[in-house]
């Protein structure tokens, strides 16, 4: 399932960077993403039917636009199934390479996640370094509110991810849906 999400996140971010190439891009117009604003946002996923049996996932961020287009701040990420939960924080940063301001809806972006991760299971616990990266698109519905959809991937030094071989892997790749609010 998710190597077909990430292959329509794929083929969407290309389709998108092809509308809007005609466009080109001009470093002066950055509308909801200037220096100084703020934005926390989150995406939530519940699947039912995993190997792992119910499966919960919430990621959270929390940052400010430094430079226009550019956003240093924090995250927290939790994934819970019966078998065993993850929790991920720390630094994120992301950066709007493609942002045409108030009168264009989308806005594409790159991001990085840099923290740790700690696994829980019944008998045992793991900590890990957590490295990530995204690249994701931002529909604006008004100035302040925008739909966002990414591909993430995530590798931490020690086996903190649900996998398909042995329960756990040290990577995680995600395609996610969430809401972002800017003032």
């Amino acid at each position: 399932m998710q190597t077909k999400a990430f292959a329509l996140a794929t083929a969407l971010a290309l389709a998108t960077s092809a509308a809007f190439a005609q466009y080109g891009y001009d470093d002066n117009i950055y509308g909801r993403t200037l220096r100084g604003t703020w934005t926390v946002g989150g995406a939530a996923f519940v699947d039912t039917d995993t190997a792992m049996g119910r499966e919960f996932q919430l990621s959270l961020t929390f940052g400010n636009y430094i430079d226009n287009g550019f956003m240093v701040g924090g995250y927290a990420s939790l994934l819970d199934n019966e078998w065993f939960n993850t929790t991920t924080g720390g630094a994120t940063c992301k950066w709007h390479f493609w942002d045409f301001g108030p009168e264009q809806a989308f806005s594409m972006y790159l991001g990085g996640d840099l923290g740790l991760g700690y696994l829980k299971t019944g008998v045992d616990s793991n900590t890990a370094l957590v490295i990530g990266a995204r690249f994701g698109i931002d529909f604006f519905l008004t100035f302040n509110v925008s739909l966002g959809i990414s591909a993430d991937v995530h590798f931490a030094t020690d086996d903190i991810y649900p996998g398909s071989k042995n329960g756990l892997t040290n990577s995680d790749i995600t395609f996610r849906y969430g809401v972002s609010y800017y003032w």
